[in-house]
């Protein structure tokens, strides 16, 4: 590992994220003799770590997070994941700031970092204990800054955090002078509408009558009638089959709600895991069901991973040992991502549960729409 960075996502839409969300990333190396230039193209490879609350729910309890009624815990990610649920789902922008550290200080942070996802257990308080307070915690005392009242770093929120760091000699804030080029250099990774907004722009500059007029009103557009108005009309045919850019564009298009649609599908299933107490409902089927391949897909592709999740977190006095790690059984030879799996089990936790219940139609719709969301990408690759 070369280069520690702070990272700050801007502000969300929701309460707990209004002032910006702020975790470190590590810029893990190809291997030992990587150049530093190396070393920041191994994106899939990065690591992000940062606090967050453990909210046992869908909806967050406002006055739950004031008081300090989450847990408090270090939530690890790639880069992938952080891209994808700010940047694309979350519609924010993501700041890399590089830290100047020595190669001791980076060491330091690690191990601090160890011991805390172990060991560490504590409250969440949006104002006072949140991911900007708790951070600057472990750097304080990392990097010697305590000691020194003019260094020390003590700020409440997350925007502050960044922006007092950004200025400092702590980090190197001059990457920002330019956005552009801090984009291309993967210090910068704005939010993906402003592409999206891109492609309808260029969709309506060549199609006279291109029926959407903003990106919210496409997808509030049913999947089939997009793609009905798209290809009935004779004008906005003729135009795909001569411009192959339009048609990129238009595939775009379809791919962002197809993203949103799947992230709206996932969140609606961890509503009835919830809501519909999903684990006991499920606990009970097993105990009915005679033993055979569908009972162990159940068991393996969701009862041990949701068994495992909703327990409380294990801590552990310092780095465990491998020995004191609980054992998770996994059978290799059995696949939970083979569409015959997945409808297996779909078709057993289904029969679980109340078809009637609002949840479940809610669900059904969804997967309705994602299906012909794919159906429209598929018809545009096809025609065209």
């Amino acid at each position: 590992m070369r280069e520690i960075h702070l990272v700050f996502a801007s502000e969300g839409k929701g309460v707990a994220s209004s002032f910006g969300h702020v975790s470190v990333r590590f810029l893990v190396c190809p291997d030992v003799s990587s150049s530093l230039l190396d070393c920041r193209k191994n994106l899939l490879n990065h690591i992000f770590l940062g606090y967050v609350a453990r909210i046992d729910g869908m909806e967050m309890d406002l006055l739950k997070g004031l008081v300090g009624g989450y847990d408090a815990h270090l939530f690890g990610s790639t880069f992938r994941e952080v891209f994808r649920s700010n940047t694309v789902l979350a519609d924010r922008d993501v700041y890399s700031l590089p830290l100047n550290l020595s190669e001791n200080e980076i060491i330091q942070i690690v191990r601090d970092l160890s011991e805390i996802h172990w060991a560490y257990r504590g409250n969440y308080r949006f104002i006072t204990a949140n991911c900007a307070t708790l951070l600057q915690d472990l750097l304080n005392q990392a990097l010697g800054l305590e000691e020194e009242e003019e260094t020390e770093l003590d700020f409440l929120r997350p925007d502050s955090l960044f922006s007092a760091l950004r200025d400092s000699k702590l980090a190197r804030g001059d990457v920002f002078a330019s956005l552009a080029l801090a984009e291309q250099q993967g210090y910068f990774f704005p939010r993906n509408r402003i592409y999206y907004q891109q492609a309808l722009d260029y969709l309506q500059s060549n199609i006279a009558d291109y029926p959407f007029y903003s990106l919210d009103e496409y997808g509030q557009t049913r999947a089939s009638a997009r793609l009905i108005a798209l290809l009935s009309d004779d004008a906005i045919y003729k135009a795909f089959q001569r411009n192959e850019r339009l048609v990129e564009a238009q595939r775009l298009l379809e791919e962002r709600w197809l993203m949103l649609l799947w992230f709206e599908s996932f969140q609606q299933v961890v509503s009835i895991i919830v809501e519909l107490n999903l684990i006991q409902l499920l606990e009970v089927k097993i105990a009915q069901m005679s033993d055979g391949e569908d009972k162990q897909l159940l068991l393996q592709c969701y009862m041990q991973p949701l068994r495992q999740i909703s327990r409380e977190v294990e801590r552990f006095n310092g780095i465990p040992s491998v020995s004191q790690l609980p054992e998770y059984i996994f059978d290799k030879r059995r696949s939970c991502h083979s569409q015959e799996a997945q409808q297996r089990v779909f078709d057993v936790i289904n029969s679980a549960l109340v078809s009637d219940n609002s949840l479940i139609k809610k669900l059904k719709g969804l997967e309705h729409e994602l299906a012909q969301a794919l159906d429209n990408i598929e018809t545009l690759e096809r025609f065209f």
